[in-house]
């Protein structure tokens, strides 16, 4: 799809030269330019018109695109990825996302140009030469790294785009706070420019600038964590007028207090309202080294006037925006409960009404720390129970286990509670000790009907069921 665009784009550039040139373009080469371009373009809406088509059984397909391409972002491909994976679940097709040769403010890393190479190789031995093993149909990615000579980081590979970040760093921000209609920095915009600014690695000051809403995550743990997708912010705004809009920026602040632009987008919100909105910066692939600090910065545009125009145009009579209860969602590929906990597990993300989730996403948001088969045993002043955490987390940390009884009749009460950490894929008993109301409970009764809710830091609400306490 890129590179369709791209020729889209060539064609236009081609016929404003043309136009620009007027007759000082010979007649002969003149024709032949406009018919080159126009067979081009032909051939490239035919395949734009075959592949939005539902009714085919799709080609091997192997998509390529660059993170750090501010003209053609990785979006698309992942969208095309995601719906044909869902159209065509056997479709051949795979996904390679890097630091390679794009638009501004793409870099070419040799070794990601090399990994890309041999994985062309492959796709071309097996399906048209009939050589070699079938590769896979998968996604394989490489993150972003500074300074431009240094090694890509990597791979980092998953049966789908869902499954290649299957953890989440959250941050919540509390109360309301305002975007100026003038703020920001325009040296950060100018340093951030995909033209004319300073490349993928440009830094800036990492300090909040005027007029601008700032959020950050707690500094990264040992180990650091990987960005891997679209940042997703969830908040409301109020702001007046119809045309106002939102830029955004994710970066890394490191110790000595310099950032780098790891992901962008911009956005604009529906007319102001209490009600949350939800949207996605581009997608970013980076890693947050250990202390370094991922800052989410809101600002009206961002904008300079560049050698070629800015990264985004502001907006006409742009208001100052008031975001409160704003929620950040960092995708990551650390698994849930990495870091004592630092990371937790993705859940649902906000759909549109009538949008459907991408295949792989429904699996992922599902795990969470549950009681294991069995009655609740009660063992002197304590109820025992068994708990697992889910093989697909790291570990289950800060965990919490709550059972009150289940009254059909009668007052429901807290009977029992205890805390519990495990590994990813453990199973074990936790000793949940009776409250003054379960121990008097026992005393007069063998057995209790009981609702036990399960928590971990890692998942937001609780597991809850139903169990048989035994005394």
């Amino acid at each position: 799809m890129t590179r369709i665009k791209s020729r889209l784009a060539a064609a236009v550039f081609v016929l404003g030269v043309l136009a620009l040139a007027g007759r000082g373009v010979p007649p002969a080469l003149r024709a032949f330019l406009v018919t080159l371009v126009v067979a081009d373009d032909i051939g490239a809406l035919a395949v734009v018109a075959f592949a939005y088509t539902d009714d085919f059984t799709p080609a091997p397909l192997l998509l390529a695109n660059g993170f750090t391409d501010d003209l053609f972002p990785v979006d698309e491909m992942v969208r095309f990825f995601n719906r044909t994976r869902a159209t065509h679940p056997d479709a051949k097709i795979g996904l390679f996302a890097a630091e390679i040769s794009g638009h501004p403010r793409s870099q070419s890393k040799p070794d990601a140009l090399e990994a890309l190479q041999d994985r062309v190789d492959r796709w071309f031995d097996h399906f048209l030469m009939g050589k070699g093993d079938e590769p896979a149909s998968r996604v394989e990615t490489y993150t972003q790294t500074c300074p431009a000579d240094a090694d890509s980081g990597g791979p980092f590979r998953a049966r789908d785009w869902a499954r290649i970040a299957p953890g989440e760093i959250r941050v919540k921000g509390n109360g309301g706070v305002t975007i100026a209609a003038d703020g920001g920095d325009p040296d950060v915009a100018a340093a951030f420019n995909p033209v004319s600014g300073d490349g993928a690695c440009a830094q800036t000051d990492g300090a909040d600038h005027p007029g601008t809403a700032n959020w950050r995550t707690e500094p990264a743990p040992p180990g650091g964590f990987t960005l891997m997708g679209s940042p997703l912010v969830v908040a409301s705004y109020q702001f007046g007028g119809q045309n106002s809009q939102v830029a955004a920026r994710l970066l890394d602040v490191a110790p000595d207090g310099m950032q780098t632009l790891v992901a962008r987008g911009l956005w604009r919100p529906e007319t102001g309202s209490p009600d949350p909105q939800a949207f996605q910066l581009h997608p970013g692939a980076w890693t947050f080294e250990e202390g370094h600090v991922a800052k989410l910065e809101l600002l009206p545009a961002d904008a300079d006037p560049g050698f070629l125009g800015p990264y985004g145009r502001p907006s006409n009579n742009q208001q100052p925006v008031q975001v409160s209860d704003l929620r950040l969602r960092l995708p990551v590929v650390e698994r849930p409960g990495s870091s004592d906990g630092f990371v937790g597990a993705a859940v649902r993300k906000p759909l549109p009404n009538g949008a459907e989730l991408a295949p792989g996403f429904e699996r992922i948001t599902g795990a969470r720390a549950k009681l294991a088969e069995g009655a609740l045993k009660r063992r002197g002043g304590k109820l025992i129970a068994k708990v697992s955490c889910p093989g697909s987390f790291d570990s289950c940390n800060d965990g919490e286990i709550v059972v009150k009884r289940n009254a059909r009749r009668g007052k429901s009460f807290k009977a029992a509670a205890g805390g519990f950490e495990l590994a990813g894929g453990e199973t074990g008993k936790v000793s949940l000790k009776l409250t003054n109301r379960g121990r008097r409970w026992f005393r007069n009764h063998d057995g209790m009907p009981a609702k036990a809710k399960t928590s971990t830091a890692e998942r937001p609400g609780s597991a809850v069921q139903q169990r048989k306490a035994r005394g």
